[in-house]
């Protein structure tokens, strides 16, 4: 545990105060504390968001991510740049789908 905290249990402990002590304070070290051991024991990485399966991952999302904004972009066009912007999302899609083979 941090010094802080262990010090200031320890001054509880000893003496109690007549008014309750201010308990979210000694939680939020408390959880700082369990975190930093953990990341130094196991180590620290982002966490994903709960929705992502299993196989899912950041390079998918950014894949998918380009590919969506190519089909808006290619929905919203007018005249001749439909086709520049299928064209773009034919090929995100095909990388899309490489990536998720």
């Amino acid at each position: 545990m941090r010094p802080v905290l262990t010090a200031t249990l320890k001054a509880l402990k000893s003496s109690p105060p007549s008014a309750a002590p201010p308990i979210d304070a000694l939680n939020d070290t408390l959880n700082e504390a369990i975190y930093s051991a953990l990341d130094k024991s196991v180590g620290s990485r982002s966490s994903r968001p709960s929705q992502w399966k299993p196989f899912w991952n950041a390079h998918l999302q950014e894949l998918a991510d380009v590919r969506e904004h190519h089909y808006r972009k290619w929905r919203r066009a007018i005249g001749i740049d439909k086709a520049l912007w299928w064209d773009r999302h034919q090929v995100a899609q095909a990388r899309f789908r490489s990536a998720l083979k």
